[in-house]
């Protein structure tokens, strides 16, 4: 099972992001209803499936490091 981020989203394609930092278009079409810009997805049988815990992970994270970066250069 492979994982993949939403890079972005340009008109009517959606720019996925391999775990090894590769990237590659898609249409948008082929995305779940509601995926949107830094959604994680699995392949699974053919179909980019949704991974709502991981995607929550990964934003809580970032969100932790932007916090810390901004108390760092604050001072």
């Amino acid at each position: 099972m492979n994982t993949l981020i939403i890079d972005r989203i340009e008109g009517d394609l959606a720019v996925l992001e391999r775990e090894d930092g590769s990237t590659y278009a898609v249409s948008r079409d082929s995305l779940p209803t509601g995926a949107a810009a830094g959604d994680v997805l699995r392949e699974q049988n053919g179909r980019l499936v949704p991974d709502p815990d991981e995607t929550a992970c990964r934003r809580d994270m970032a969100f932790s490091l932007e916090q810390k970066l901004k108390q760092k250069f604050s001072r």
